[in-house]
């Protein structure tokens, strides 16, 4: 008796385990299809989507309407690999490349090189070596210079009564004509300059006496100051505004800022500065005012730079 009760009791545990097992499997079918039909919708949905077109007038943007193809039995790719279409079209961790420098921003000059050009340069005695220098490096890129390289000591636009510049500004454009001029004055002038508007009024004059259609006039601003002559650092910069400012008011005109030129970055006073070959070389005179010829060359290359653009 107690083994027929067993028996019946152990086929219903055994059936209601496959009864589970069946339950389970049913579940797990279930499952996988609805997730094949949203990943189906998915990629529909994707392979469907046009980014939105933006207006001209505004950043506002405008959906756009696409057409959705009719499948056809037999045609086109199947949903697997419309998937791996899509997943192929993702982000593969290549770097994106880096934008183009900005073009440098060209000279005044419609030449990229002194070629054919007629040059002048002239001042006081601080523009001496800028010339000597100026004068070889554009021979030696095809120009032509005019005259020797000179200057007028001691001289300077406060003081029309010791040297009259416009007049001589005038004889020198008049007599040679040339295509770039380059005067560089106002050393002399910084204790002595006056009235501001007085002197404005001088700088300006010089400037229109010097143009003539096609001729670009530079410039030369007066440079940082050495030790012991702190005063004229300082005052340097009221005349170099005035320069700067006047030169604005001309479109033949070229101011070229050599205080920068002859300071350090935190704005003092440098003995020394890097040449074109990487040199750390003496600029200037023992007596904080004038230029070597190593200075000198360094403000030729800055005149360059203002006249044809970065080189």
């Amino acid at each position: 008796m107690k083994r027929g009760r067993v028996a019946p009791r152990k086929a219903r545990r055994e059936a209601r385990q496959r009864r589970s097992r069946i339950r389970r499997l049913r579940l797990a079918t279930i499952g996988a299809v609805l997730g094949a039909g949203l990943l189906a919708f998915a990629v529909g949905a994707l392979s469907a989507w046009t980014p939105p077109t933006a207006t001209r007038a505004s950043d506002d943007v405008t959906p756009t309407a696409t057409p959705t193809a009719t499948p056809v039995p037999g045609e086109g790719p199947t949903e697997p690999e419309v998937a791996l279409r899509v997943l192929a079209l993702a982000y593969d961790g290549t770097p994106e490349p880096p934008p183009p420098p900005p073009s440098p921003e060209p000279g005044p000059l419609a030449a990229d090189s002194p070629s054919g050009l007629r040059l002048w340069s002239h001042g006081d005695s601080t523009s001496y070596y800028l010339t000597v220098a100026l004068y070889q490096i554009w021979r030696e890129q095809g120009g032509t210079t005019l005259g020797s390289a000179g200057y007028k000591v001691s001289t300077g636009l406060a003081r029309p009564d010791y040297f009259d510049w416009p007049a001589f500004v005038a004889a020198e454009m008049a007599k040679y004509d040339p295509d770039v001029a380059v005067i560089m004055v106002g050393g002399n002038d910084i204790m002595q300059m006056g009235n501001h508007e007085t002197y404005r009024s001088r700088v300006g004059r010089v400037m229109d006496l010097m143009q003539r259609e096609g001729r670009v006039v530079v410039w030369v601003g007066q440079p940082n100051f050495g030790p012991g002559r702190e005063e004229m650092a300082l005052r340097v910069k009221d005349l170099n505004a005035i320069f700067a400012e006047e030169a604005a008011k001309r479109p033949w005109v070229v101011f070229v800022d050599t205080y920068g030129l002859t300071s350090w970055s935190d704005g003092s006073f440098a003995w020394e500065q890097t040449d074109v070959f990487g040199n750390l070389v003496k600029i200037r005179h023992e007596d904080g005012v004038h230029f070597t010829s190593a200075g000198g060359r360094h403000l030729a290359v800055g005149v360059m730079g203002a006249l044809f653009g970065p080189r």
